[in-house]
């Protein structure tokens, strides 16, 4: 048997073991096991309990005033859509590239002019409560507004504030509705959160040292959770784009990856090891990937013809990656998607590749691409340590690979036949029960933290 495999996995004979075991395992499971099963505790929320519990909660406002991170705003608008008449109410500027299609199966009203929030809570005493979902940017500009606001009301009608985070970053900024019993933070990862309360715990430390107990007491009583970014996102195929030709349900192959970043720069994404893995691969062997190889006259694989199975690397983008000449019919790049195709686009692969750059995206910082892939019921390979980072990937949707095996080599093994794939159909109805099991996750987050 270890004849037959790569010399990488011949070295990890118990490594490729366990990889295979955990993809049968997931086969397995796909069709017989609900996503709650995967989940304990406060994950297998009961979404009639979470709605008994946010009766006569107020009204909730949702801020954004930079236009960043929609993605972020489809997921809080999703979950918070759950709950049987909430009063939801969107602060931010216009959508940007039709992303309002994305959303249109649970979410039609126009958001509202962002710089009318500060009077709304000023006038408004139903708003009950603040979702700052680039808190990162937006508390900097209206952190004394808020709290202004906050004082003027009386004791029985205060507001609530709630800070998305995609990094932990300065949080002294906070300490003024710290200590007005009104903040929480959440973070978009596991590890994002346990970075907010690594820097709560050195602020509490250093106001204890200074003797400012009150901010100490302050921070020690705020709640930090984690916020799962992922919602049903609407997808319409751009017509005469081979990216979206009509894959069937039956279909169990590994023809196309799809790696997605705003840009493809070694801060962003690590294209350089992507690129050489690959191209290594074909070089071994390029009929595995459909390809011939390259010669005098062409520099280049080129797709062998009348081969059904061609691979393709799609990058999607803000901008193009920039392949080897090799590479450059094997790699291509989509760039300024509206969202609908852009959704359509990651849902139409066969796997999606973080092939994160050195940006801290595993130790500190979030990366949109994981909620957007989840967002697009396709599946995502992760190191264990990714895994094990962001904390709420089911098992159908964050695919494991060993932390020293490059994501390419995983590609490879699936051609190969070597690690099992599921259908897309069966990917699809395991997809769809991560969804149910990860937006009563949410809610569940939001009765605990809106609850009177």
């Amino acid at each position: 048997m270890w004849s037959k495999l790569p010399a990488f996995l011949v070295r990890h004979r118990l490594a490729y073991l366990l990889l295979l075991l955990t993809s049968v395992l997931v086969l397995f499971t796909l069709d017989s096991t609900p996503a709650t099963a995967w989940s304990s505790g406060s994950r297998t929320a009961n979404r009639k309990l979470a709605n008994s519990k946010l009766q006569g909660a107020g009204a909730v406002a949702v801020l954004d005033l930079n236009n960043f991170h929609d993605e972020v705003h489809g997921a809080v608008i999703w979950s918070l859509q759950q709950f049987a008449g909430l009063d939801v109410r969107l602060y931010r500027p216009a959508w940007r590239w039709y992303f309002e299609h994305s959303i249109s199966s649970f979410w039609s009203s126009r958001p509202r002019d962002p710089q009318l929030l500060i009077a709304d809570l000023r006038e408004d005493h139903s708003i009950r409560h603040l979702i700052m979902t680039t808190s990162d940017w937006d508390f900097g500009k209206l952190g004394g507004e808020l709290e202004a606001a906050w004082d003027e009301r009386p004791h029985d009608a205060k507001f609530d504030i709630t800070a998305v985070r995609h990094w932990a970053g300065d949080m002294n900024r906070f300490t003024g509705m710290a200590e007005r019993g009104a903040l929480a933070l959440l973070g978009l990862g596991d590890h994002v959160a346990n970075n907010l309360r690594q820097s709560v715990d050195e602020m509490l430390g250093a106001h204890r040292e200074a003797g400012n107990d009150r901010a100490a007491d302050a921070w020690g009583k705020v709640k930090i959770r984690t916020f799962i970014p992922v919602f049903p996102a609407g997808r319409f195929p751009h017509v005469g784009d081979s990216i979206f030709d009509p894959r069937p349900d039956g279909s169990n192959s590994m023809d196309m990856v799809v790696i997605q970043s705003t840009h493809f720069n070694e801060e962003h994404r690590n294209m350089n090891d992507i690129f050489t893995v690959l191209n290594s691969s074909l070089h071994e062997d390029p009929a595995l990937w459909g390809y011939a190889p390259p010669n005098e006259t062409t520099p280049r694989f080129t797709p062998l013809p009348d081969t059904s199975g061609v691979f393709k690397l799609y990058t999607v983008g803000a901008t193009p990656s920039w392949p080897p000449e090799e590479l450059k019919e094997v790699v291509m790049s989509r760039t300024s998607y509206a969202y609908p195709h852009f959704y359509a686009a990651m849902h139409a692969a066969d796997l999606i590749l973080p092939a994160l750059g050195g940006r801290g995206y595993e130790t500190s910082r979030a990366t949109s691409t994981m909620g957007v892939a989840g967002s697009s019921d396709v599946p995502l390979l992760v190191s264990e340590t990714q895994n094990a980072a962001y904390g709420w990937f089911c098992p159908a949707f964050g695919i494991l690979r060993p932390d020293d095996m490059p994501e390419m080599e995983y590609v490879k093994l699936v051609r190969q036949g070597l690690i099992p794939w599921p259908t897309r159909g069966e990917r699809e109805r395991a997809m769809q029960d991560c969804m149910d099991a990860w937006t009563a996750t949410n809610m569940d987050l939001w009765a605990e933290l809106f609850a009177k």
